[in-house]
């Protein structure tokens, strides 16, 4: 199986202290955690309509930090939906819970990413993309596929105009004009 997850080499020091390096690994999981189930490489991330509705996806993020002693609570979140390379959807928060799974393993649920374009724009693309930042590490591109039910999803398209307006056109599906 393979995990997503990034080793990030942060620097760690309160002021006056020799710099100390820690491993840190960021994991993507499904939203639902506990308990976490990982995203693997390709899978399907479903995609839900927010309370507000608009767009977004719910996931889950585990931390792994070399320092058992580290709290990761004082370093926001921000986590990024890509396709085509342009970011296409943001979540940050400035104070997530975290739950600590095991000592220097911390996981939060329930993370929502907000899309910020039409659906038509994102829904299926085969080159849709998660990523996060926390403190001064970040997981790297992690491929997924953005899906509500099925892809394709006959009930997602643009038209001709609506697609040219989307952050990559060519990944945008587009409804049969002919």
């Amino acid at each position: 199986m393979v995990a997503l997850v990034a080793q990030v080499a942060l620097a760690l020091c309160a002021s006056g202290c020799a710099r100390t390096t820690y491993v840190w690994e960021i994991e993507f999981g499904h939203g639902d955690a506990p308990p976490f189930r990982p995203i693997e490489d390709g899978d399907a991330v479903e995609v839900v309509l927010g309370p507000t509705g608009v767009d977004m996806v719910i996931v889950s993020v585990r931390l792994r930090v070399g320092d058992p002693g580290t709290d990761p609570t004082e370093w926001p979140i921000d986590a990024t939906a890509q396709t085509g390379g342009l970011v296409v959807a943001r979540g940050y928060f400035e104070a997530p819970r975290w739950t600590a799974e095991a000592p220097g393993v911390f996981v939060t649920a329930y993370y929502r990413i907000v899309f910020r374009v039409p659906a038509c724009c994102f829904l299926c693309a085969p080159d849709g993309t998660l990523r996060v930042r926390i403190g001064e590490a970040d997981s790297g591109p992690v491929p997924v596929i953005f899906q509500r039910t099925t892809c394709p999803d006959p009930g997602e398209c643009c038209d001709r105009d609506h697609a040219d307006e989307c952050p990559n056109p060519e990944s945008a599906a587009r409804c049969d004009t002919t």
